[in-house]
């Protein structure tokens, strides 16, 4: 570990569970939204996307782990909903398949906008993490921008019935603490407000697209909700408890399937016994 990382553990393990628990939810966004797809193509692309944002998670989580000596699998089997740092505007469920597209869409975009602003050469790991993080992001994003394209005339008044509180808390995901000690050490390239302002220049013209109107940028907020946890960049709520449950199911099949393989690998399980 260097003396970056040591000295800046708390806020780079925040900054990467804020990406991280992003993409874990959008994950199950996409598993939950498969079945809404318009095709084959969509079901499959669907579940390449869940492979990818969930595969992209387990990396941070993993990263963070053995750079840290946390114990296997902690920070996803051992954290509870109050614990995770994901972005505010997916605790609601999409409303329909506009609302879908669009908010994944503006999600994905501001997670690789602050993502690159962590790409410094001070901490070589972490750049080359969140790169490939970035590389993986390219197909998601043509494909959502295809769907947008396709949008029929009730897809985009869905979407534009949504857009302002989407756009709005999606931004307000950029807010967080000021001054920003990772600009400081170098860690980070740029500020949360520079990578908020590449976002946006990002989204206009597809917004645009997706609702059939212009982006309103007036409509902004300039101040985050009441109730915001600055550290976790998301309002000061748990993950609501239905979302909750379908990316960590509570039943006794799906405590047992989450052992960790260290301790799964000692089973001895006979299957040709007479009571097996």
């Amino acid at each position: 570990m260097n003396d970056h990382m040591k000295t800046h553990r708390e806020l780079l393990t925040r900054e990467l569970l804020c990406i991280a628990d992003t993409y874990w939810v959008l994950g199950h966004w996409y598993i939950k939204c498969m079945l809404n797809g318009r095709s084959i193509a969509d079901f499959n692309s669907l579940a390449g996307f869940a492979q990818d944002t969930l595969g992209n998670t387990r990396a941070i989580f993993s990263f963070l782990e053995e750079t840290y000596d946390m114990p296997e699998h902690q920070l996803e089997f051992g954290r509870d909903a109050w614990a995770i740092q994901s972005m505010g505007t997916l605790d609601a469920a999409p409303e329909s398949w506009g609302d879908f597209v669009m908010t994944a869409y503006l999600v994905e975009c501001a997670v690789w906008k602050a993502t690159k602003t962590m790409q410094s050469d001070a901490i070589p790991e972490i750049k080359m993490l969140l790169r490939r993080l970035g590389e993986s992001l390219y197909y998601r994003e043509i494909y959502i921008e295809g769907w947008i394209d396709a949008f029929s005339r009730e897809e985009r008044d869905d979407a534009a019935r949504v857009a302002s509180r989407r756009l709005s808390e999606t931004f307000a995901w950029f807010e967080g603490g000021v001054p920003d000690p990772l600009v400081d050490a170098g860690i980070r390239t740029g500020s949360l407000a520079d990578a908020r302002t590449a976002w946006l220049e990002k989204i206009r013209p597809v917004m645009a697209s997706a609702t059939g109107k212009a982006l309103d940028e007036s409509r902004l907020p300039e101040s985050t909700p009441d109730g915001w946890d600055r550290a976790a960049r998301r309002p000061g709520r748990p993950v609501p408890a239905g979302l909750w449950e379908f990316m960590m199911p509570s039943s006794d099949e799906a405590l047992l399937a989450r052992r960790p393989l260290a301790v799964s690998i000692t089973d001895n399980l006979d299957l040709f016994s007479e009571s097996a």
